[in-house]
């Protein structure tokens, strides 16, 4: 092989892999359509939710929260490059900073992308 040829394939493998870093960085709001919630318990103390992400693509990342008016909306992220050990189910677990909770909503990237998912 010539050195042209190893320089142009090292560059295509940096390049790659570089891709695949800045994926795997951005991770996206999931659409509630595409999760599906097995438990969720919702306490004065406490706030749990299980669930997987269906779209067999996408993993999950993290979460966001933002609570108005009694009702607590939640955005799960998610990715289609994993991580180590990243797959689309969830077990969100975390302290009721917000007060009384009426309803929870997974929310979308879109305002009107919200489904109820406590109580149900």
């Amino acid at each position: 092989m010539n050195k042209k040829r190893i320089f142009f394939i090292g560059l295509l493998f940096l390049i790659l892999i570089i891709g695949m870093v800045i994926i795997t960085m951005f991770a996206t709001t999931i659409s509630p359509k595409n999760i599906a919630i097995q438990k969720s318990t919702i306490t004065n103390e406490a706030i749990t939710i299980k669930g997987e992400i269906i779209d067999s693509g996408n993993r999950f990342k993290g979460f966001e929260t933002s609570y108005k008016n009694g009702s607590l909306y939640i955005s799960v992220r998610g990715s289609i490059m994993p991580g180590l050990k990243s797959s689309g189910t969830f077990n969100l677990s975390f302290k009721n900073e917000y007060g009384p909770i009426d309803k929870v909503y997974l929310q979308g990237s879109e305002p009107a992308d919200t489904v109820q998912v406590w109580p149900k």
